[in-house]
């Protein structure tokens, strides 16, 4: 290629980057403006600012994940200023990222066109960025480490293959320092497709295997040593996996079974029947569907020469089904997919790659003849994304949340790495990809402009500038402001920990949040020590769960929730005690204007807080 040449694809790959940028910021704002979720997206923003303050997470506070969203965060905070907006900007950076680690997956077997088409579908797939740090640095790293570790095991330059597989091994380690559960699954499921292969080949497997080990072992010793060198190491061992277990109250075994299944094994259905339909549902279909395009594939190459419709059909399956799903989630009310279903979506691609997986391990020469793949790059490929997925469902049993952004990228990816579809049906796939993700979009902004564009109002706090909230939210916070003055002592009973940023308040315990999962009854036990010496001023009591101080425990064994029991209890029953010398000064809804809408969508409900004031002895 001539210096000419080599310019003009260098400023080409530029104007896609642009591209790209401009999708992901447009897709991402205003929408990502208006609302402020107190519940779970503005802990990152939170905890990320008490490092910012010279706090150190384990250490100083109790936290369940890694560090490392919170730790980037707390020093963009300190760059850019301690405000929400920093948090928000640091969120699209990271979609950014992610969004240009598929672009170069895809561009290793794909024209720069159809790559920009599918990444701007994947960026408008996930407007909001309201996931907060852990969970998208995961996915980030993740996504990362497929191109790299297609590029490495693929190189023809030894010294290349090493940097790329170093590199990749690293961003597995690093998953580990995100999200504790997905970084173990990512690392085994990618160590288990590798050992695979080194029993098949051993010189090329080993080729594979060692440097991205090597970068393995040096993303977790880089981890320990920041954790060692300030004091957090024992407390982040307990904290991410000796209580890890604790909190979720679920079983090993049942976990695995419920995560590899989908979501059988720990399921809401307390009947022999909704069992069996959730069997039907997320197993069985997924896995007729998925042996059927299988088979399908099969059947084309059954003859000296292949069917090549039945080929590309049955590559185009995934992506087309998925594209359907995208649709039909929005369009058809949960005809076909809801929160509890996600076929197309969820379990037909979650079950799928993972049949794809074992094929690729144990038959790679007959997964390349089906699928035009190579060997390792299909199964290194799944492997990472799978991980995640698995992760996602492990740390939520009982399908709480559905993931799949990721799952949708691989679907993309696989159909792009195939050399049984042609470039025609490739762009037409694109292109659909694209058309879909902007219709639901603009569906969704449509019914959020007739829906809510009365209802944003200005959050008036000086680390909050340019976010809208609903009345409520606004109201709240400004009667919460007004009672309590900066540095007074406070605790939060529920999940609104970035209310003790946002009042300046100071809480005399370790625990910031006292979800079912996120205290256990040493916890409990420990906060209430320290309530007792040392009351605070104000207690916020959330009603998160449905559960205020003043409830009264009715011996259910889920009466806080599907999780741990006996550190919510514990700390439950201690807070009714102490607010004996309490009381209780308001409840937010009596400030709010009577007949005045309220926001169905809004998981905070800030008008049931209430606020208790500690008493004069």
């Amino acid at each position: 290629m001539s210096d000419r040449a080599k310019v003009s694809n260098r400023l080409n790959e530029f104007y896609s980057f642009i591209v790209l940028l401009v999708v992901a910021v447009f897709s991402s704002f205003p929408w990502t403006l208006y609302g402020m979720n107190w519940t779970d997206n503005s802990q990152i923003f939170h905890f990320a600012n008490r490092m910012a303050n010279g706090e150190f997470p384990y250490r100083d506070f109790s936290y369940q994940t890694g560090f490392i969203g919170i730790g980037i965060e707390a020093i963009v905070q300190n760059l850019l200023g301690q405000t929400y907006g920093s948090s928000l900007l640091l969120r699209l950076l990271v979609k950014l990222g992610t969004l240009l680690a598929f672009y170069g997956a895809f561009r290793l077997f794909t024209t720069r066109f159809i790559a920009v088409v599918i990444c701007a579908g994947l960026a408008i797939n996930t407007p909001l960025l309201g996931g907060g740090g852990n969970t998208n640095w995961a996915e980030f790293l993740a996504a990362l480490s497929i191109p790299l570790m297609i590029l490495g095991s693929t190189a023809t330059r030894r010294n290349a293959s090493f940097l790329y597989l170093a590199i990749a091994g690293l961003s597995l380690a690093l998953i580990l320092g995100s999200r504790q559960s997905n970084g173990i699954l990512c690392i085994a499921v990618v160590l288990g497709v590798l050992a695979a292969h080194l029993i098949r080949s051993p010189k090329d497997g080993l080729k594979v295997l060692l440097p991205l080990t090597l970068g393995i072992v040096v993303g977790i010793g880089g981890l320990v040593t920041v954790l060692a060198a300030n004091q957090a190491l024992p407390m982040a061992v307990y904290e991410l996996f000796t209580a890890a277990s604790e909190r979720k109250n679920v079983s090993t075994l049942s976990s695995l079974i419920d995560t590899f299944s989908g979501g059988v094994a720990v399921t809401p259905s307390s009947t022999l029947s909704g069992v069996m339909q959730e069997t039907l549902r997320f197993v069985i279909i997924p896995l007729v569907l998925s042996t059927g395009i299988l088979g399908l594939l099969r059947v084309s190459q059954k003859h000296d020469v292949p069917n090549r419709r039945l080929e590309q059909l049955g590559i185009a399956a995934v992506p087309g089904l998925l594209i359907f799903g995208i649709i039909a989630d929005e369009f058809v009310s949960g005809q076909f997919t809801n929160t509890g279903f996600h076929l197309f979506l969820y379990d037909l691609p979650r079950t799928f790659f993972s049949l794809l997986l074992l094929l690729g391990c144990l038959f790679p020469a007959r997964s390349e003849r089906l699928l035009g793949i190579s060997h390792p790059a299909l199964p290194l490929s799944i492997a990472p994304v799978l991980g995640t997925v698995w992760a996602m469902q492990l740390s939520w049993p009982g399908r709480f949340y559905v993931h799949t952004d990721l799952l949708v990228a691989l679907a993309m990816l696989l159909m792009l790495m195939s050399t049984k579809l042609s470039s025609r049906w490739k762009r037409a796939i694109a292109l659909t990809f694209l058309a879909a993700t902007v219709s639901v979009l603009s569906s969704q902004v449509v019914q959020q402009s007739f829906g809510q564009a009365l209802n944003r109002y200005p959050l008036a706090h000086p680390m909050t500038q340019g976010i809208k909230v609903n009345q409520e939210k606004r109201i709240g916070l400004s009667v919460l402001r007004q009672t309590i003055a900066p540095g007074d002592s406070c605790f939060i009973y529920g999940s609104a920990s970035v209310l003790y940023t946002l009042l300046e308040c100071n809480n005399p315990t370790r625990l910031d949040i006292t979800n079912a999962d996120a205290l256990t009854l040493a916890d409990a036990q420990q906060v209430m020590a320290v309530l007792t010496a040392t009351p605070p001023q104000w207690i916020i009591d959330t009603g998160k769960g449905d559960i205020h101080i003043a409830d009264q425990f009715d011996g259910s064994p889920t009466f806080y929730g599907s999780f741990n029991q006996a550190g919510p209890k514990a700390l439950h029953l201690g807070l009714q005690n102490l607010i004996q010398t309490y009381q209780q000064t308001a409840t937010l809804s009596d400030f709010y204007p009577e007949g005045a809408a309220i926001d169905p969508d809004d998981r905070d409900r800030v008008l049931q807080f209430r606020i208790y004031q500690r008493q004069s002895s």
